[in-house]
């Protein structure tokens, strides 16, 4: 992966048909797509040719039967090689998406883009270009019952996502009943940061809330998350702004406060560095797609 720089991202309007939560495209040629972002997950898999898609700062280049997943919400370009290609392109609803599979799973699924391979997670990635393959020719052969065959599919991936973080963050344990406590608890970390995040939290706040030692909390957290304290905790408070900054009546000033920011220039510069965008240019660019 190497780093990328943004242009004007526009909103896409993922249309899903009466009933069903999800789209299947086969996308084919040489169309590359311009910065966008949507509400739906997404997975690609190039079949023919390479396929190179940019989330955020991050460029990856997928070869044939590589499998991207973007979580909803993530700015992204798509950009085909000039020699013909084909890609499976899977966009479904998260909330359809992960209450498939539980609810206690969905947030570790959210925390950023992935791409699976034959040589990084040849078990992972041999079951989800299975079941990738498996869905599209359900969706070809149009099947009675087809649409809740491939509902089960995607079911099947989204579980296999979460089996997967879980276990790169050691939130596996070998009985069901520890796993059930541990996903509980992290999930009212989750809850008690996002309700708190726009107060000064630190990291002893968070780990007296958990009822753990701030070293004990610090070290936890990041084995089961993935992330330190402190960047989950920025992520949260730069979404919040990121939807604070679509209320115009609101100063910038005023969405870094209720943010949580301390002052206007951190926040104006954090806000670029995780975005691409300062604060202003962002509300502008949100504003003209409404």
């Amino acid at each position: 992966m190497e780093n990328t720089m943004k242009s004007i991202t526009t909103k896409e309007t993922v249309h899903y048909e009466t009933g069903q939560s999800f789209v299947l495209h086969h996308n084919i040629g040489t169309n590359s797509y311009p910065d966008h972002w949507h509400d739906a997950v997404e997975i690609i898999m190039p079949v023919q040719n390479a396929y190179r898609v940019d989330v955020g700062r991050q460029a990856f280049h997928l070869r044939e039967y590589d499998i991207l997943f973007i979580p909803s919400g993530n700015p992204h370009t798509m950009n085909a090689p000039q020699a013909k290609g084909r890609r499976i392109i899977l966009q479904c609803d998260p909330a359809a998406a992960f209450a498939a599979h539980g609810s206690r799973n969905g947030p570790l699924l959210l925390a950023g883009p992935r791409m699976f391979s034959v040589n990084d997670d040849p078990d992972v990635h041999e079951i989800m270009k299975t079941l990738l393959l498996e869905m599209w020719e359900e969706h070809m052969q149009q099947n009675a019952y087809h649409e809740i065959t491939i509902q089960s599919k995607i079911a099947d991936i989204m579980s296999h996502l979460a089996g997967k973080q879980e276990k790169d963050t050691d939130l596996h344990y070998a009985h069901p009943v520890r796993r059930l406590e541990q996903l509980d608890r992290l999930n009212e970390c989750y809850s008690f940061i996002h309700q708190h995040c726009s107060e000064h939290l630190s990291l002893q706040n968070a780990a007296h809330a958990a009822g753990f030692s701030k070293c004990y909390f610090s070290r936890w957290f990041r084995e089961s998350t993935g992330m330190s304290f402190h960047d989950f905790l920025t992520k949260v408070r730069i979404e919040k702004a990121a939807t604070l900054l679509l209320d115009s009546s609101l100063s910038i000033t005023e969405v870094a406060l209720e943010a949580g920011f301390q002052s206007t220039s951190t926040f104006n510069r954090v806000f670029k560095q995780r975005t691409s965008y300062t604060p202003r240019e962002y509300r502008h660019m949100r504003q003209g797609q409404c």
